[in-house]
């Protein structure tokens, strides 16, 4: 996946680039199941990280690749079956602020923006 701003629960933006890997499992399936197999599965898998980022704090983003990667795993397993494949691995290839390291965003409930 490229680039995803997503925020964390406690509303700082992050943005995180994935791979996720698959092998296909129904090859009848995956060839006239949707007309945009790759399209489809690159949709579940920003809808699972926005998922999963969103419940967790920026400290544990930043602590530990193992809760974003795993907890993407777990949702991806409820869409493969439908689209013929079968997720291999996923992994967080690189985290940052989305800006600079030393000034990432925090957004408060009162809708204002803060810069760190």
């Amino acid at each position: 996946l490229p680039y995803q701003e997503v925020l964390s629960s406690d509303k700082a933006e992050v943005r995180v680039n994935m791979t996720v890997s698959y092998r296909v499992t129904d090859p009848v399936m995956y060839a006239t199941g949707k007309n945009d197999i790759l399209n489809a599965f690159t949709n579940a898998c920003k809808l699972a990280l926005r998922e999963v980022a969103c419940n967790l704090t920026l400290d544990q983003l930043l602590e530990s690749r193992t809760m974003l990667s795993q907890g993407v795993a777990d949702a991806l397993c409820a869409k493969q079956e439908s689209l013929g494949i079968e997720v291999d691995e996923d992994v967080v290839r690189e985290r940052s602020f989305a800006g600079d390291w030393d000034s990432p965003r925090y957004f408060h409930k009162d809708g204002s923006v803060a810069d760190w």
